[in-house]
């Protein structure tokens, strides 16, 4: 499973041109966001009940409303 690194790739993942604008990180962005399922499985029983690839598509449904 490829999971995207950032939302230019997830972007470059749902197969489709979006527009979109680079602008400097906003006051208060985290320079860098971090999340391991893996880490969260093991020490908090959680289980994700998506895949990246079912994320986008569900954004990308959510936002073409």
């Amino acid at each position: 499973m490829i999971v995207p690194r950032s939302v230019r790739e997830g972007i470059r993942m749902g197969g489709r041109r979006v527009p979109f604008k680079e602008a400097p990180r906003r006051p208060g962005d985290p320079p860098v966001l971090v999340a391991r399922a893996q880490k969260a499985a093991s020490e908090l029983g959680w289980k994700a009940q998506l895949g990246p690839e079912e994320i986008i598509r569900t954004a990308w449904r959510w936002h073409s409303r």
